[in-house]
Parts: C-alpha cells; sequence; structure tokens
C-alpha cells in the first residue's frame, strides 16, 4: 500500500480482517472478494496475526489490534514480558519510550507512569498505536505520540521531576542484517547517555536487548548499569533487559559486582521463579564434582545459565555437579524449589558405539539431551533409531573424570521448566 496510513483505512481494514478471518492468506490475496486491491496485503496479515494474538496477548485477546507489518507482530514483547516491565515505573514518573514500535511495552508501563511519550520514527507504526490505544485511554495518564528520532527526544518532551527512558534498539543493520552487537543497534544507548549527560533533570534508563548478547561485554561497554534481567517464559529466554538507575551518577561498578538476575515468567507476566548474583559471587562458590550419579538429576533453567550461576546454583541447593562443563548437577534429596527441571534415575550406561544397540533395546522410545557429548541429539536418534517418548529422557554427557555416559531418567510429576 502506497498511500498514507490513516485511522479511517485502519477501520477498514480490522472491518475486513473480521469478514474475511476463517479465508488463508493464498485465499485471500489470489482469489476473488470484495477487499480493494490496494487493502489485501494488509488485511491478509490481520488474518494471520489475529491466528497467533490469543496466545502471545490473552488478556489482550479481544481488544482489536492492528500491526502494519507482521515483523511488527514477531518483533513485539509478549505480554509477559511487558507486564514485568511495567514494574520498573513509579506512579510519580513520566515515561519516555524512546523506541515505541507497536507499542506493547509502552501499554504496559504507561499505564504506571503520570504522563508518557511515545516515539517512533515510523509514521505507520506511529498511526497504528492512536487506534490500538483506544479501547484503554480511559484508564492511561496523558499520552503524546511523537514521530522522530530517540536520540532527539529532549526537544520534543517535558520531562518531569523524574522520567524513565526505555529503550528497545533495532537489532538489524542498514543492510538488514540481524546483530545483537551493543555497537551496531540502533539508537546507540551510549549515544543517547552521551546526549543526556547536559541535562539538569533525572534520569534512568531501561534497555531492552538481544537474549543473544554477551553480558562480560555489555557490563564492561556500560559501566553505570546497575542490574540485568534475563527474562524467560515457559523455559525460553526471551529479552535482556539492563538498567541504569540513574544516567548521571558518578558510580560505575565492577562488571563483577553488577547483579545479574534471571526470572521465569508465567504466560501472563507472574514471575514464577528467580535467582540472583553476581560474577563475583559465582567466582566465590564452591562446587563439588562427582562421578556418581545419585537418585535425581537436576537440570537448570536456561536463564540460570545465561547468568553464568554454574558452581553457585550448586552450592545454593547443595548439589553436586557432574563436571564443568555439562552443567548438570545431582543429589539424593528433592528440591521442588529447584529452578530448573528435576528427573528421576533410572540407570546410567556408559557410553560406547556398541552399547547404542543395548540402549535401543532397552528403550526404544526416548527423548535425549545432550550436553558435552561428543553426539549431537539428532545424530544419537539416527545411529539408535529410537523414536520421540515423553515418558523417558535420556541425558547423553560426560561426567568426571570425563567419562561419556547415557543417563536414564523420568521427569518427575510436578516438572515446570522445559
Amino acid at each position: 500500500m502506497d498511500k498514507k496510513l490513516t485511522l479511517e483505512i485502519i477501520q477498514e481494514v480490522m472491518q475486513r480482517a473480521e469478514q474475511y478471518k476463517d479465508y488463508s492468506v493464498d485465499r485471500l490475496l489470489l482469489g476473488s472478494n470484495e477487499v480493494p486491491q490496494e487493502l489485501k496485503s494488509l488485511v491478509a496479515t490481520q488474518i494471520e496475526v489475529g491466528k497467533k494474538w490469543k496466545r502471545k496477548y490473552p488478556s489482550l485477546s479481544e481488544k482489536p489490534f492492528f500491526f502494519p507489518k507482521g515483523v511488527n507482530f514477531e518483533q513485539a514483547s509478549s505480554e509477559a514480558t511487558a507486564h514485568f516491565k511495567s514494574h520498573f515505573v513509579a506512579s510519580s514518573d513520566t515515561l519516555v519510550d524512546l523506541t515505541g514500535g507497536a507499542g506493547i511495552d509502552f501499554l504496559a508501563m504507561s499505564a504506571n507512569a503520570q504522563k508518557a511519550y511515545y516515539i517512533e520514527r515510523d509514521p505507520s507504526l506511529a498511526t497504528a498505536l492512536k487506534f490500538n490505544l483506544q479501547p484503554f485511554v480511559q484508564r492511561l495518564p496523558p499520552l503524546s505520540i511523537c514521530t522522530n528520532d530517540a536520540v532527539n527526544f529532549l526537544d520534543l518532551v517535558d520531562t518531569g521531576e523524574h522520567t524513565l527512558l526505555y529503550c528497545d534498539p533495532s537489532r538489524r543493520t542498514d543492510s538488514g542484517r540481524r546483530t545483537f552487537l551493543l555497537e551496531e543497534i540502533s539508537p546507540n544507548p551510549q549515544e543517547i547517555l552521551r546526549n543526556l549527560q547536559d541535562s539538569n533533570k533525572s534520569f534512568s534508563l531501561l534497555l531492552k536487548l538481544s537474549p543473544l548478547i554477551d553480558l562480560q561485554a555489555l557490563m564492561e561497554s556500560l559501566p553505570s548499569i546497575s542490574k540485568i534481567y534475563i527474562l524467560a517464559v515457559q523455559g525460553e529466554v526471551k529479552e535482556i533487559l539492563a538498567l541504569i538507575p540513574d544516567v548521571h551518577s558518578p558510580l560505575k561498578l565492577p562488571a563483577e559486582e553488577i547483579a545479574l538476575e534471571a526470572v521465569e515468567l508465567s504466560a501472563r507476566g507472574e514471575t514464577q521463579k528467580n535467582f540472583s548474583l553476581t560474577f563475583a559471587e559465582e567466582k566465590k562458590a564452591y562446587i563439588h564434582y562427582t562421578g556418581t550419579i545419585k537418585k535425581y538429576l537436576y537440570y537448570p533453567a536456561p536463564s540460570l545459565l545465561k547468568i553464568g550461576a554454574f558452581k553457585r546454583v550448586a552450592e545454593y541447593y547443595g548439589l553436586d555437579a557432574l563436571h564443568p562443563n555439562s552443567h548438570l548437577y545431582t543429589g539424593d534429596h528433592f528440591d521442588g524449589d529447584f529452578y530448573g527441571s528435576i528427573f528421576l534415575v533410572k540407570e546410567t550406561l556408559p557410553y560406547s558405539k556398541s552399547k547404542l544397540k543395548q540402549l535401543r533395546q532397552a528403550y526404544p522410545k526416548a527423548d535425549f539431551t545432550v550436553r558435552n557429548f561428543p553426539l549431537s541429539a539428532p545424530e544419537l536418534c539416527r545411529r539408535t533409531g529410537i523414536s520421540s517418548s515423553t515418558t523417558t529422557r535420556i541425558f547423553a554427557t560426560t561426567i568426571m573424570p570425563a567419562k561419556p555416559l547415557f543417563i536414564i531418567t523420568e521427569p518427575v510429576s510436578n516438572q515446570t521448566f522445559k
């Protein structure tokens, strides 16, 4: 669609999408129907998004939400992570969303603010937000929607006593290549911080970053960070948040003293588990390695591994570790508060090529998890011919002192994480 997007056009698109919601995208685009040709692409996008909308945004499932492009929906925060971010906003704060995008984070965070500003370079997204906010206006503070560049936001906003800046930089370069390097994302957080140095107002900055970012490099590049959050939903790491509580503060923490917190969220954003540490605490933690597999096998959640809780998790839960590079733990006690998955050990088999046939005969159906092992899970499935099963899980790993091993387990009934 070439002409400028307006609220009237969005309204028609949403009506058509509801009318043809049972059509496939191909049928809508290629078939004969009453949708004007210039609107077909937009209507098709809404139909495609509508199929995923309820799963990603359960509490918003009955609200009409418009996305100019499918990629806007795919890149938008989930309801769970947006809800978590709303807790960073105090009722006396001015919120400035520097990279408004689809507005999911802005909708959740602005509800807690005294006033809020949405800044977005793309006019289509800004117009879409005006439409999307209509059902929520009564419960939101005074809002301003600005089509502009995030770096120049100071000229656009009337900041209050304290302002929380939220920034979700684009992780694509000008050539379209995906990136998670701090120096390549846009807007650049370091440039934003430089532009704030001459201001006498109070600013905090909350950054949303790729799960792939190197935490050590992040802390060294932005030493004014006080805390980093690793957010996971249903066992999958979704986002990393970095908080700078005062952009003018001279306090610069060494990387090993910056707090790291892994947080497991429910689909609606409630915190189910959390675990905090610093690199200094991890370095000092006591860990005992064993070559003996005990009654239970403990498998840490991915968010725990992302913060580097390898020794500290063993110390905290009173577990033995199998190997420095395996990140699996064992114990005779069952700890229902463990941040991860727990498996009951049925038996162990030393790894050798001759054992693969024996493994298949004993366990024709099982799922493989590989940690620090010479073969991948697909290779083990192919070589053994074992088919998938949810009742038996075989851990292919290495235990001390460098001994490859199969650990056959079954999941404990109240297992929480993937």
